[in-house]
């Protein structure tokens, strides 16, 4: 009957990627000189071949990268000659261990950020060309390596070989560690099969392995005592084997494949005895499985795919388990890699199953090198991959963290002096818990820091901060439901439109916000010379004549302007000829072609680039220029009152604090920079920025605890960062969007915690829910428009239509014309004030203090103002409805009817229908004769 058994994964499947899921454009290396398999995975990076430095260099990309690469392909110059093969460490997804036909190795600590400043040291220099090399899979920074006919093993943390074997008959092909890591199993060109003791310096086993001259390798599966070898028999076909690790004098089974050339690279899960078969130069991914009695092989599923080059499976932490991904196998072709993930069907995929995802080995070595080297042995530590268990150990872990920082301060191990200039940073620091500790210490203090006061932060980037209590994270944050979660868009009637707009400048940096709007009017940029400027009036909608609209006409080309928001007359304007200039509009409108500024800001030296309102202080006006210098006015006096320095490059943007005593900013030199400026010209806080170089924005959100950065990630992808305020050096959580040229403009609604998001040349408005839980940032339903539009600008909350549940309103405009939006959340009981949607707003329209005053050191706050209409009853003191009787609830026999209730029911109402006879029937009446009547 073992042969008829049913295996969970024997209907598991292979997915294939859309395009823009795979990594692409890529310069793969020759594979012709190499043996290894050319592309390996961690949890943290993927490295694989390359063309790039004269074939000594390995690609390195984001385990979670995906679409097209810049170019060049990030590189790793690591050796003089063609890396011939390479391994991560299965403890730190940072090391990496790289061996060359220089004939040396070499442990890489890689640096994500920039692979030039990856540290590294030279294990060994042998005197052939290094083939393989691979991690012990229990013990840290043991390391077995083959050079031709000889099998080392060394002790990467003290540099030293421990063991050496050279009885080989000729080169050695591959190497595979046992599942416990005792033994060490080859493959070499002499056709024999071997296994090895290091620590006994014993060839423990020696077989007979494939009869073809090709080359072949061998892996060890997993705990079993068991090794599987591909090779090619005396017909020149690819051969699969399977032995006993205890005797090697024949196999335990054998399986011909088909005649193809290419060496067979076995892929082996241990967890799910998932066996993955790829040839070099093929273009088909064979899935079989191991099972522990005969038939050991059970044949699966081929997969064509493009003509491969490499492969390698990801670990198993990096796997999405709720979907059911049981393994993925990175496919390297010429030049993309291509993840193919192997799902096992299931009904449902909203709980984590338990049978199909069991405990695997995690990232904590079972004992050191030195323990194992004494003949210590060990079982793997392992983790458990249910993500509602992580994150509660996850959880547990960071509440200990201090105390576990404190307790173990004083059982550092020792480290050799000698040691220390050798080996990688990474490495040391894993065999170092003193260091660890304060790792986790800090990354908490990081995540869970409180928000400071204004005196606290004027030392923020000096002084330590303290450990905090850790907040207790939810599971399953990123199924959190909102009541904005189904927010519905919609463009207002055609009869408030402003049409028939026309000539609409191309011109504009893509970093303005390109359109602005307030309660009375708009501004729209236009072609033309001279920085033309549209101010139009949003209670005059129709169509505007061909020709003959009034324009605000500057003597520069327009670079950024922005409407006062406490005066809806003024209108600031940023231009290239380093001006800022200060409109006062008239109260009726633009009706005639403005020509002079009524004031001019003189200052920068270079084209202003960016310039924004304070929000409570009214005429405090801040700018940034490309002289790199962001400088404070009072527009009231006509005065430059501060001026801020530390950039050294371009200013993307700024955007002051909803507090309004803090300003960020985003520079072209890929930083983030936080100032209080009445306490020093100088940042305060610097972080890293969007790794791109196209522009970004700021916005502040959750009472000014959260800055979410928009901008591009390396590959010119958007994408979304988010940082907390008191501590922008990490980046806490990264989201990447779409791929477009431009940038996506935010707009944050503090009532209802909403992020906007959209960019020119968009139809669609993406939104989303912003909270101090993990991930942070929570997607809600986006609105697509039916056309493409230029840019989307919000009004104040007072001019929202709470009636008709209207929470954010604003002006679309679009390549002709000016749409009024609306955003509404579907409600039943409308005639309700929905005080759960609508808490006390800011009076944002409203000044708080002025620009002197602010500069003086007062702050003050706007005042709160409820939005409920005097003629609305709030929806909390609606009278409460009595529940309706539920069909499977509990037997209740005043509600339902036994059989015989429904019998006599039925019965009565057939009676009913039928109606009752009461007179008698005809048979009745009729006499009968006598009885002596029947004798005649």
């Amino acid at each position: 009957m073992w042969k008829f058994k049913v295996s969970k994964f024997k209907n598991a499947a292979p997915v294939t990627p859309k395009f823009e899921n795979c990594i692409t454009d890529l310069n793969v290396g020759s594979i012709g000189l190499s043996g290894g398999q050319h592309i390996k995975a961690s949890t943290n990076f993927i490295a694989f071949n390359t063309e790039s430095g004269g074939g000594g260099a390995l690609g390195i990309v984001a385990a979670d990268a995906k679409g097209r690469q810049p170019r060049p392909t990030p590189t790793l110059k690591a050796h003089a000659d063609n890396v011939s093969d390479f391994d991560f460490s299965p403890f730190n997804g940072h090391v990496l261990a790289t061996g060359s036909q220089d004939c040396t190795v070499k442990i890489w600590s890689v640096n994500g950020d920039n692979l030039e400043d990856s540290k590294q040291s030279t294990l060994c220099q042998v005197d052939k060309r290094v083939d393989c090399v691979t991690w012990h899979p229990l013990a840290e920074d043991v390391l077995a390596v083959t050079h031709y006919n000889t099998v080392g093993v060394y002790d990467a943390q003290s540099m030293q070989l421990k063991y050496e074997c050279g009885d080989h008959g000729d080169m050695v092909y591959g190497a595979t560690w046992s599942g416990d890591g005792q033994l060490l199993g080859t493959s070499c060109k002499d056709k024999q099969i071997r296994i090895i003791d290091p620590r006994s310096g014993q060839i423990v086993q020696t077989g007979k392995g494939h009869s073809g001259t090709k080359e072949s390798k061998v892996k060890w599966l997993g705990n079993h005592n068991m090794l599987l070898s591909t090779g090619f028999n005396m017909s020149r076909q690819q051969e699969v084997k399977v032995w006993d690790s205890r005797n090697l004098s024949q196999s335990l089974e054998s399986t011909d494949l088909d005649s193809s050339s290419g060496t067979l690279l076995p892929h082996f899960d241990p967890d799910t005895n998932m066996l993955f078969l790829t040839g070099k130069g093929d273009n088909i991914v064979r899935f079989m499985e191991i099972t522990e009695k005969e038939p050991y092989i059970t044949q699966g599923s081929c997969d064509t795919v493009e003509q491969l080059m490499g492969a390698c499976l990801v670990p198993k932490l990096s796997l999405d388990v709720m979907i059911c991904e049981v393994n993925r196998l990175l496919l390297l072709t010429k030049q993309s890699i291509i993840p193919i993930t192997y799902k096992v069907p299931r009904k449902s995929y909203t709980e984590f199953h338990e049978d199909l995802f069991p405990e695997t080995a995690g990232e904590e070595p079972s004992m050191t090198a030195d323990a194992w080297w004494e003949g210590s042995n060990a079982q793997p530590i392992k983790v458990t991959l249910d993500p509602n268990e992580r994150l509660r150990k996850s959880r547990n872990t960071q509440s200990n963290a201090t105390t576990t920082a404190t307790t173990t301060a004083s059982k550092t191990l020792p480290v050799k002096s000698s040691i220390v200039s050798k080996v990688p940073s990474v490495l040391m620091s894993k065999n170092s818990i003193t260091q660890k500790a304060q790792e986790v210490q800090k990354s908490n203090v990081n995540k869970t820091q409180p928000e400071q006061s204004s005196s606290d932060n004027k030392t923020a980037t000096t002084q330590e901060q303290p450990a905090a209590i850790v907040t207790p994270v939810k599971p399953f944050t990123g199924v959190r439901q909102s009541k904005f979660r189904h927010l519905v868009g919609t463009i207002e009637h055609k009869s408030l439109h402003i049409d028939n707009i026309r000539n609409i400048s191309r011109s504009t940096p893509g970093e303005s916000d390109f359109f602005q709007v307030n309660t009375e009017r708009c501004v729209v940029p236009l072609a033309g010379k001279g920085g033309l400027l549209a101010v139009l009036e949003l209670n005059k909608p129709g169509r505007l004549p061909d020709t003959g609209v009034p324009v605000v006409e500057n003597t520069s080309s327009v670079s950024d302007f922005v409407l006062n928001p406490f005066d809806n007359t003024e209108l600031a304007v940023g231009c290239e000829d380093a001006k800022i200039r200060i409109w006062w509009l008239p109260e009726e409108g633009v009706t005639e072609t403005l020509t002079e500024p009524d004031q001019i800001l003189s200052g920068h030296t270079e084209k202003v680039y960016c310039i924004r309102y304070h929000p409570l202080a009214k005429y405090l006006l801040a700018s940034a220029s490309y002289d790199m210098t962001v400088r404070l006015w009072d527009t009231a006096e006509l005065e430059e009152m501060i001026q801020l320095t530390g950039h050294t490059d371009s200013i993307f943007c700024l955007s002051w604090s909803t507090s309004g005593d803090k300003l960020a900013t985003a520079c072209k030199d890929g930083k983030l920079r936080i100032y209080q400026p009445r306490t020093s010209t100088e940042p305060i806080q610097e972080g890293p920025g969007p790794e791109g170089s196209r522009g970004a924005r700021i916005t502040w959100a959750c009472n000014d605890q959260l800055i979410i950065v928009s901008g591009f990630s390396k590959s010119s992808n958007r994408q979304l960062q988010v940082y907390r305020s008191d501590n922008i050096s990490v980046c806490i959580s990264t989201i990447e969007t779409d791929l477009s040229p431009s940038i996506q403009i935010p707009h944050y609604d503090e009532d209802s915690s909403t992020l906007f998001l959209t960019g020119r040349g968009d139809n669609t408005v993406v939104t989303y829910e912003v909270s101090l839980e993990e991930p942070y940032i929570f997607p809600l339903s986006p609105y697509k428009c039916t056309d493409l539009h230029q840019a989307v600008s919000f009004l104040p909350k007072s001019q929202c239509n709470v009636k008709d549940v209207e929470f954010a309103k604003g002006y679309r405009l679009t390549t002709t014309s000016i749409q009024p939006l609306s955003f509404t959340v579907p409600r039943v009981k409308k005639e309700y004030f929905q005080d759960d949607l609508f808490p006390d707003t800011r009076m944002s329209w409203e000044p708080a203090l002025s620009a002197s005053e602010w500069f003086q050191g007062i702050d003050r706050k706007q005042p709160l103002v409820s939005l409920a209409p005097d003629d609305m009853k709030p929806l909390s003191q609606a009278p409460v409805e009595a529940p309706k009787v539920k069909k499977y609830e509990s037997y209740n026999k005043e509600v339902y009817k036994t059989d015989e209730q429904k019998k006599e029911e039925l019965l009565a109402a057939m009676t009913n229908k039928l109606g009752t006879h009461d007179e008698p029937l005809p048979q009745d009446l009729t006499e009968g004769v006598d009885d002596d009547e029947w004798d005649d």
